[in-house]
């Protein structure tokens, strides 16, 4: 297996092994993940060492808001294990989640207006 990052392909844009946020508040607000970029659970081939989460619609919006120079944070909320052949989502408990999450980012930057240039 090769990471498209090794493959010497003729692209309009920086392939990378890792992508990081340069937009992170200084303090953790939220905890953080590593993430992979492709859906794991349908390419068993693919190392899922030190991953967190599967995160493809993430990734594209990364590789943009950086290719456009907007700043950026993502908060995302996991509905299920990745596993083959495994249905079992939670979505209320994600999107239960979810929404503390960014009642938490909000508050945080409301009451960190110095925090808001260099981030999100």
């Amino acid at each position: 297996f090769k990471h498209l990052a090794d493959l010497s392909l003729d692209m309009d844009f920086t392939v990378s092994k890792r992508w990081d946020c340069p937009h992170l508040p200084v303090e953790s607000i939220l905890p953080l993940a590593k993430s992979n970029s492709m859906n794991a659970a349908m390419a068993p081939f693919v190392s899922s060492n030190g991953i967190d989460i599967e995160n493809m619609e993430g990734a594209a919006f990364f590789q943009v808001c950086i290719a456009e120079n907007q700043r950026f944070l993502q908060v995302r909320s996991v509905s299920n294990f990745v596993r083959i052949g495994d249905d079992n989502w939670d979505f209320v408990s994600s999107i239960q989640s979810l929404t503390q999450a960014l009642y938490k980012m909000i508050d945080y930057l409301i009451s960190h207006p110095d925090d808001r240039e260099h981030s999100c």
